[in-house]
């Protein structure tokens, strides 16, 4: 029989009589080390971080000085540890046995030479030649500069242990600047750091439009052209548009909603439960018929998002979750009862402006007039924005200066977001991909002082943080996974991942943009490489206590069927799973239980989706009952009852004791 049941395999785990909880990640639940890591003199070391060789699988000590690595593969292993001031230790080589737990204590070395720490530098700029007389300044005891030589390089000496918060490069015009933050020279130690400098438009440079970026880089304009930023505002076309030719009626709750055409405008016709009506003349979609699609309409000057969403069907899932029009975000809009909450237009701060387009154009300012938010474009245009679209210069920043040649230099005035550090490259993405909180309250990276945001800028000198979390670290909000990721593993590990590591901003085969499909485990192993079944079925099953059957339509072991589950929403969560459509970016396993405490904190038996903390068992376990036309051996059913969740938690403990 195939079995298919709970979802999830890293956990935590906590010593008794101990307050800090030691991260756990490994590959099998066959076996695990556990071990002390002392410095020289024997006492133990706090904050340690210690690897598997070979595996590389991570964990970090405890107040006492001890870790644990658990659900290794059968195999020798040894550990080797390193945390600030002392030389790296290794332990012994042991084997690791199903179902054993070997003890492998480590012990740090001293650092052998009291020499003066050492950084040298290297800068290039957007074209790898050398810059010479590059400014490098750093806190010292007080600000310090120092220049680089012809061959843009620069020693900095007497940093012995220090760590550079704010050290700050730039070229001689200061065109060009980039800010290493948290850069650590150890004692006695002698670090190089080759830095590129990105181009940057000047602060008055207007923007140029994607038809003259295309001009030059057509092929990336071409695979830009089927992403959903390409598509993030459409007019009333394609099957979204459908439900006006349609005259199609779609209940939001006892208010309804009614599509049609007036003197060959696209209309809705709102309905409250009393019967009165309020039409409304839709100007495009906020989004396409890629990603999914809100209408917009225009009232008193201001734009609205109607409360309706068009959510896509499910690629390889049609018969299963078809899409198709559903209640949007109805909460401007009506009472409780189902009344229409507005006389005239919605409140202000729900605007389209306050909230919405931001990040579904390029090129724009916003300005506040008695708590009304407006926009307008920053260049040519006379209209809201200067282009309708996520376009190059969204990530790129403005590119009159890049385009328009003639003056020396001016080809490097363009931001490319592969030359920023990590933080200042998943800002571009955080601008709209992140939950923010900016000047008047909009949810966009923009301030009266700074306006909009521009590529190679901070995040955090221009908003605040919006991230709101179900209580368990994974986002409640939509739009947050630049929060999540910077939380996560991959953000505060020894690897700072970047977006665009698994995602190609300029297009690409798979959807979200991914670089490898979703299914296939590859694009997770590639790095994780203790996790690197390759074609083992086996394995991945012994990691995952399911099947993995990477070949069917069957979601068993996919690695981000546990670790990245729909806990937020952007459009409508699924009636069958009761799952968000964004995926989660904290990578963490979420357990049953999570859901069943949110049943138990309401003190009810039914719930809601979007009032619980969505599991890592329930959307894969709805489609497969699905697949198996009802014939699914593990739990599954109606997902807003405690009943499944607790059968799910019961499960899961089965899986994972």
């Amino acid at each position: 029989m195939l079995l298919l049941l709970g979802a999830g395999c890293a956990v935590a785990t906590e010593f008794p009589g101990d307050d800090v909880e030691v991260g756990v990640r490994g590959s099998s639940p066959a076996g695990g080390l556990s071990g002390v890591v002392t410095d020289p003199d024997g006492s133990p070391v706090a904050g340690a971080w210690v690897t598997t060789e070979p595996g590389g699988v991570e964990a970090v000590t405890d107040t006492a000085g001890r870790y644990v690595i658990a659900r290794l593969t059968p195999g020798s292993y040894r550990v080797v540890g390193a945390a600030t001031g002392y030389a790296a230790g290794w332990s012994e080589v042991a084997p690791v046995a199903e179902g054993a737990t070997v003890a492998l204590d480590v012990r740090l070395g001293a650092v052998e030479s009291a020499a003066v720490g050492r950084l040298t530098l290297t800068v290039t700029g957007p074209d790898d030649a050398p810059i010479e007389g590059a400014r490098v300044t750093y806190d010292h005891g007080g600000e310090v500069s120092e220049y680089t030589d012809a061959d843009g390089v620069v020693v900095i000496t007497g940093v012995d242990g220090q760590v550079l918060i704010d050290l700050v490069v730039s070229d001689a015009e200061a065109h060009w600047t980039r800010t290493l933050s948290g850069l650590a020279v150890p004692a006695g130690g002698n670090v190089d750091v080759a830095v590129q400098l990105a181009g940057r438009a000047a602060p008055d440079s207007g923007y140029s439009g994607g038809s003259q970026c295309v001009m030059c880089h057509a092929e990336i304009g071409e695979a830009w052209g089927v992403t959903a930023h390409a598509s993030s505002m459409t007019a009333v076309v394609g099957e979204p548009a459908v439900a006006f030719d349609e005259a199609l009626v779609v209940d939001l709750g006892g208010p309804s909603a009614t599509f049609g055409w007036e003197d060959g405008a696209a209309v809705v016709h709102l309905r409250d439960i009393d019967g009165a009506v309020d039409t409304w003349p839709v100007s495009g979609f906020l989004g396409g018929e890629a990603r999914g699609a809100v209408p917009w309409a225009e009232r008193d000057g201001l734009a609205w998002p109607l409360p309706l969403a068009w959510v896509p069907a499910e690629s390889g899932k049609e018969d299963w979750a078809p899409g198709g029009w559903t209640v949007g975000d109805a909460e401007p809009w009506f009472t409780a009862e189902g009344r229409f909450l507005y006389a005239g237009t919605p409140a202000a701060d729900r605007s389209a402006e306050a909230s919405c387009f931001g990040c579904h154009v390029t090129g724009y300012t916003l300005s506040v007039t008695d708590g009304v938010v407006g926009m307008r474009a920053v260049s040519r245009s006379g209209s809201r924005w200067d282009q309708g679209v996520v376009g190059c210069e969204a990530c790129h920043g403005p590119g009159l200066d890049h385009t328009s040649g003639g003056e020396a230099g001016m080809i490097g005035r363009v931001t490319n977001p592969a030359d920023l550090d990590t933080t200042e490259a998943n800002d571009v993405c955080g601008q709209c991909h992140g939950a923010l909180e900016g000047a008047e309250g909009t949810p966009f990276a923009w301030s009266a002082t700074h306006e909009a945001f521009r590529p190679g800028m901070r995040l955090g000198d221009l908003v605040g943080s919006a991230y709101v979390d179900w209580g368990n670290g994974t986002a409640a909000v939509p739009n947050a996974m630049h929060d999540e990721l910077a939380l996560s593993g991959h953000g505060t590990g020894a690897w700072s991942a970047r977006c665009t590591d698994c995602h190609d901003p300029h297009g690409a085969a798979y959807p979200s943009g991914l670089r490898l499909p979703e299914a296939d485990n590859t694009l997770c192993s590639s790095c994780h490489l203790g996790l690197s079944f390759a074609d083992d079925a086996e394995a991945m099953g012994a990691h995952t206590q399911h099947l993995y059957l990477p070949d069917t339509r069957t979601e068993s072991g996919r690695c981000s069927g546990c670790h990245m589950p729909g806990t937020a929403t952007r459009l409508a969560w699924s009636e069958t799973s009761a799952a968000g459509d964004l995926a989660s970016h904290r990578f963490l396993t979420v357990p049953p239980s999570d859901s069943v405490a949110a049943f138990d904190a309401a003190g009810v038996d039914t719930l809601a989706p979007g009032t619980f903390p969505v599991n890592g068992c329930q959307e894969c376990h709805a489609w497969n009952d699905h697949y198996f036309r009802g014939g699914f051996p593990g739990p599954t059913g109606d997902f807003t009852t405690r009943a499944l969740h607790e059968a799910l938690a019961t499960s899961y403990v089965e899986k994972y004791p």
